[in-house]
């Protein structure tokens, strides 16, 4: 007789012949007898040599879903003797009962139990020779696997309660074709938890594989499929299944994997897996995208002569200020102008030491504007979209893109970039990523985006022009934030706590004219409100001040009528700051429709400095059209102080009549 029982000792229904039943080795027995809960083989005989036989169990199949199947074949030595003057069955006790490949004395004359295996023999005066052997099924073996996100250290990172982080499928090899099913899963912190996963009852084996879907904001997300098979082992000392990772089976990206020297771990620096007592933790590393902006003039050029202008800085860092001012040595900044040291304390924030002093420009100016994308994090990646926003006065002329590793490219007007309204919206399409910080040099790789634009003749005051992030990239697709930034919320670079996303596209932000004077080196190097703990530098600003010149008008007016101007005249203008006369030419004329001139002007777009003069000496050189005027023979002699005005902590240029006088002409003109 074959009984099934459950933990607590209470009897399990059949519902058909679940065992494996042989007699020396020979074919399974096939006249069982189902009696509810127990499997009857009646009217057995030893008909063996010495009157011996060893009968093997084995059980098939769990009698339902519930349970688990017992996984050795148990050995009963029978042999025939004689009591009370009749034949009777029983243990051979010369011989040891074996489960599996372990084998077991008795524990007294007429039962064996070893707590999941009960073998009983009777045979009572009068009754039948009895041989029952009990079976205590354990349930099916659950398990608990949980996901979870680390950062470079190993520290748990929030899924901010998103559950489709990852996505779980689960195949159980069962020989046939079955698609894998889709695990569900629950938040729980760090964690995505799958809890009690029922292993099959009937195969042993299962395939779990494992591929992030999301990364959480600011990092990378891991783009190999892992997989591991999971294996139904037994335990004799608890006799109950545990679920647990089988040798040798895991992959990563398809590619098999050795656990090394830990029976219950693995860990190659991106993927760890631990796993014991049914449960199986997964905890996959994701890198740190952090992607700095900084923005600066590099060059402004005179549109009349094309020659460069001096710009005081050098290429945006200012390496030669004394470092002593902020208390930080010298010996901290690179040759880039940067201080990494917080970078490599595994803070996301380099400090940029930048001289944001404005930069004087004049009206037909072409300003260049250097836009440098450094990579601070962990990971290859990159700027692939910013938004630059232009002041009124300003137009850009030119765009141009240079990557990491000096690829210049020139952006056209409608692929590479779109101008509308002031903004100026660059699309990066390169495919090389910058490469990630490298914290034992200190070496910050970075593209660069060069935006000319011209000074328009309605420029004024201070221009204040803004660039920021808007799209980031790494090799696994384009993410809308790294670890530090959010597009969209930069703070006035004025020092303002007012956030100025509402109108930041106008004219009221983008020619914002206050401004601290102490604060150019120190106060502003990110605006950016960032996130968390973290200041965001995925924007930066530069500020230019548009040089009030002044033009130089001549005119003519009748004697007789202060109201008419008088056409066809001509003059000499020259501009010098000795006695001696020199450097005579004559300027361009202001002609009306029909091409007669009436006015004689000229743009006056430097001055000598500072408490200086500018001096002009003009001479008439030709006559109005009517014969009646009369060529004044005086050489006028003008002098135009400059002044300066302070705006925003800046000096503007402001110019007025300080002498206007007359001369004899003492050279022939």
């Amino acid at each position: 007789q074959i009984l099934k029982v459950d933990e607590n000792g209470n009897s399990i229904n059949l519902p058909s012949n679940i065992f494996d039943v042989t007699r020396n080795g020979g074919a399974n027995l096939t006249n069982a007898q189902i009696d509810g809960y127990k499997v009857n083989y009646s009217g057995l005989k030893i008909t063996g040599s010495g009157l011996s036989e060893t009968v093997r169990i084995k059980e098939r199949e769990a009698p339902n879903s519930q349970y688990d199947v017992y996984p050795y074949t148990i050995e009963i030595p029978l042999k025939t003797g004689t009591e009370n003057g009749r034949f009777v069955v029983d243990l051979d006790k010369s011989k040891n009962i074996k489960i599996g490949d372990d084998q077991y004395s008795y524990n007294n004359n007429n039962t064996y139990d070893n707590g999941k295996v009960k073998i009983t023999w009777s045979h009572s005066t009068g009754e039948e020779n009895v041989v029952q052997i009990t079976l205590k099924d354990s349930t099916v073996a659950k398990y608990n696997l949980s996901v979870g996100k680390a950062d470079e250290n190993g520290g748990n990172i929030s899924l901010n309660g998103q559950n489709n982080d990852f996505e779980v499928k689960r195949k159980i090899e069962d020989g046939t074709s079955t698609q894998p099913t889709t695990l569900t899963g629950t938040v729980d912190g760090s964690f995505m938890k799958y809890n009690n996963i029922a292993t099959s009852n009937k195969n042993y084996v299962e395939t779990i594989t494992i591929t992030e879907k999301n990364a959480p904001t600011g990092y990378e997300k891991y783009s190999k499929t892992i997989e591991f098979k999971v294996r139904k082992t037994y335990d004799k000392n608890t006799g109950k299944y545990i679920a647990a990772i089988a040798q040798d089976t895991i992959k990563i990206g398809g590619v098999a994997q050795t656990r090394g020297s830990s029976d219950y771990q693995y860990d190659n620096g991106n993927v760890k897996i631990d796993w014991s007592n049914n449960a199986i933790t997964v905890k996959v590393k994701n890198k740190k995208i952090d992607i700095a902006l900084k923005k600066t003039i590099t060059k402004v050029t005179d549109a009349k002569t094309n020659t460069e202008k001096e710009v005081t800085i050098a290429n945006g860092f200012n390496t030669s200020r004394s470092f002593a001012e902020s208390g930080v040595s010298s010996t901290s900044v690179n040759s880039q102008g940067i201080d990494v040291t917080k970078l490599k304390n595994g803070e996301t924030n380099a400090t940029y030491y930048m001289n944001k002093k404005p930069v004087e420009v004049h009206v037909g100016d072409i300003v260049e504007y250097s836009i440098k994308i450094f990579n601070e994090g962990n990971v290859n990646a990159k700027a692939a979209q910013i938004i630059d926003y232009i002041p009124v006065g300003l137009v850009p002329t030119a765009v141009s893109y240079k990557n990491y590793n000096g690829q210049v490219v020139s952006l056209e007007n409608g692929s590479g970039y779109t101008y509308e309204n002031g903004t100026l919206t660059i699309n990066i399409n390169d495919s090389n990523l910058i490469p990630a910080f490298n914290k034992q040099n200190g070496t910050l790789a970075n593209d660069e985006i060069i935006v000319k634009c011209s000074v328009l003749p309605n420029a004024t005051g201070i221009l204040t022009n803004v660039a920021e992030i808007t799209k980031y990239k790494t090799s696994t697709g384009i993410i809308a934030k790294d670890i530090d930034s959010t597009s969209n919320n930069w703070k006035s670079p004025n020092g303002d706590s007012d956030n100025k996303l509402t109108d930041k596209s106008t004219t009221k932000w983008r020619n914002y004219a206050t401004a601290t004077p102490d604060g150019w080196k120190n106060t502003y190097l990110a605006q950016d409100e960032g996130v968390g703990n973290n200041k965001g530098d995925d924007d930066d600003f530069d500020k230019v001040v548009v040089v009030d010149g002044y033009k130089l008008q001549l005119q003519k007016i009748s004697s007789e009528d202060s109201s008419q101007l008088l056409e066809g005249i001509g003059f000499y203008i020259n501009n010098q700051k000795s006695s001696e006369v020199s450097n005579i030419a004559q300027y361009t004329k202001t002609t009306d429709s029909e091409g007669k001139t009436s006015v004689i002007e000229k743009d006056v777009t430097y001055a000598q400095g500072t408490d200086e003069e500018d001096v002009f000496y003009i001479r008439e050189i030709s006559l109005p059209e009517d014969s009646k005027y009369t060529l004044i023979n005086k050489e006028f002699e003008l002098r135009v102080k400059k002044e300066l005005q302070t705006i925003g902590g800046c000096a503007i240029s402001k110019y007025s009549f300080v002498q206007v006088g007359e001369r004899p002409v003492y050279k022939e003109l």
